[in-house]
């Protein structure tokens, strides 16, 4: 499932309910969304849910952003979530930086995190938040 938001405050919304509120083995806090957004506003984010490899599931989130968004970034912070008892394992990581680099130039600031979702329906969710 693929949910796409444009509007700044829904953007922020869901930064602080699927980020901010969370406990992550890899840690994406306020300050880092608001250090992008200082600089450049919030563009869209992307959700998508589901249960493929983390790699899949971020390469149909930045197909998404490439049809919804012209130009490219100036900052990408990306949050990845997995369901108790389905941890993630390094393979999946792998590729993970092929889906973006279509999208992402050298001068596109990244951050990522890893969290556990206590209620997802699915093994894994990827939100990506994009500033220009």
């Amino acid at each position: 499932m693929v949910q796409t938001i444009t509007k700044e405050w829904q953007i922020t919304k869901m930064y602080i309910y699927e980020v901010v509120l969370r406990d992550g083995v890899i840690s994406l806090d306020w300050d880092d969304f608001e250090t992008f957004a200082e600089k450049h506003r919030p563009k869209v984010a992307i959700r998508n849910e589901g249960d493929a490899p983390v790699k899949e599931l971020v390469k149909e989130a930045m197909d998404k952003v490439q049809r919804t968004c012209s130009g490219k970034p100036s900052g990408i912070i990306i949050s990845i979530s997995y369901k108790k008892g389905d941890e993630i394992k390094m393979d999946e990581m792998f590729g993970l930086s092929d889906s973006m680099d279509e999208i992402a130039s050298e001068n596109v600031e990244i951050k990522w995190g890893i969290s556990q979702g206590e209620s997802l329906e699915s093994k894994r969710s990827v939100c990506i938040f994009i500033f220009g």
